[in-house]
């Protein structure tokens, strides 16, 4: 029998960790076995809490199969409520960056370039200078050798 839509499912969460239980013997149970410190101080005297159960076994009983459904859906749903939008918000910051990365790969790829041609307009001049220089420096010497 599966319950109407819209209708609240209980779960039980576990205080300690990121944990949801269909039942308050699975959480007892969870208790014993992860959480031992916690369950002799704040569960074990508390005959209300308390079960028969030991660590680890599950009631039997014909419901138990539509409980954990409901449960696992119940937890997709608020998963997906809690975290899609960050999810969201995630991949559009990505995509930001990437765009960024982007641009910043290109503008560097021009000012290699830019440098590029600035260095070899610079050697051109230096060896047009050194040309200059040589026939001045032949021309000096011709002139002081008159």
């Amino acid at each position: 029998m599966k319950q109407p839509k819209g209708q609240p499912i209980e779960v039980f969460k576990c205080k300690i960790c990121f944990k949801y239980f269909a039942t308050n013997a699975h959480l007892v149970g969870h208790y014993k076995k992860k959480h031992a410190d916690y369950f002799k101080a704040h569960i074990q005297n508390n005959d209300k809490i308390i079960t028969d159960l030991e660590v680890g076994e599950i009631p039997a009983h014909k419901n138990t199969k539509i409980a954990q459904d409901q449960f696992m859906d119940s937890v997709k749903r608020e998963v997906l409520c809690r975290y899609s939008a960050h999810f969201h918000r995630l991949q559009e910051t990505l995509g930001q960056i990437k765009d960024q990365s982007g641009a910043l790969r290109n503008k560097q790829e021009f000012m290699q370039t830019a440098n590029k041609e600035q260095l070899m307009q610079i050697n051109r001049g230096l060896v047009k200078y050194e040309g200059e220089i040589g026939s001045l420096k032949e021309h000096f010497a011709k002139t002081l050798s008159k």
